[in-house]
């Protein structure tokens, strides 16, 4: 989005979110979080994300439990973080079962649970999380949490790199996916090619 789009969907949303519209909040949280079309403002995004969850906004639920994991607009408290997690897995939202895997997977606030955390990256990837598929490939390629199988690793790496954005860990997934492919027998590569083909017609 353009710095001027920002200024004008700042402007737009703000009478709305001022109307309780949880919706216009959320999006309104998200400028102020970023500090786009207005100043950052993480205290101000926090209580704009925290009234559209009152009124059961499952997107909101999953963007508290990350300020609260990040210490971001409030104090570091995992145990909140974990709550809103939770709320927003319940509610489906990819991005509270992508902060559970995390949770589970570094130790936050909970005892660290590798298959755990697979479990709920695999159910943020059926949601499309494109981080939630590269962690899966990370898990497999190093066979930590869940069974090492390079043709799973290729697969997750491979839908990773479809979609995420530009940065880090889409570079990171398409040199994984160019190590695998350099290491497997051509049968089992095209086996891996066609599990991810599988995966994206199933999404």
């Amino acid at each position: 989005m353009k710095r001027g789009s920002d200024y004008l969907a700042f402007a737009i949303l703000e009478p709305y979110a001022e109307s309780g519209n949880r919706v216009a909040e959320a999006n309104l949280a998200s400028l102020y979080l970023r500090g786009r079309g207005t100043a950052k403002d993480p205290e101000t995004a926090r209580r704009l994300y925290e009234s559209a969850a009152a009124q059961g906004l499952p997107l909101a639920y999953g963007q508290l439990g990350a300020m609260y994991q990040q210490g971001e607009g409030a104090p570091a408290d995992f145990a909140k973080a974990l709550n809103w997690y939770r709320r927003g897995a319940a509610a489906g939202d990819a991005s509270s079962l992508f902060g559970l895997g995390l949770m589970y997977h570094n130790g936050l606030g909970v005892v660290a649970n590798l298959p755990q955390a697979a479990k709920w990256y695999r159910m943020a990837a059926s949601r499309g999380h494109a981080r939630a598929k590269f962690m899966l490939g990370v898990m497999h390629y190093q066979g930590r949490g869940v069974p090492k199988d390079l043709i799973e690793a290729y697969k997750w790496f491979a839908l990773a790199q479809a979609a995420l954005p530009p940065g880090p860990d889409r570079d990171r997934s398409l040199k994984a996916a160019m190590l695998i492919e350099a290491s497997l027998p051509q049968a089992e590569l095209e086996a891996a090619r066609a599990s991810a083909q599988s995966w994206n017609a199933g999404e």
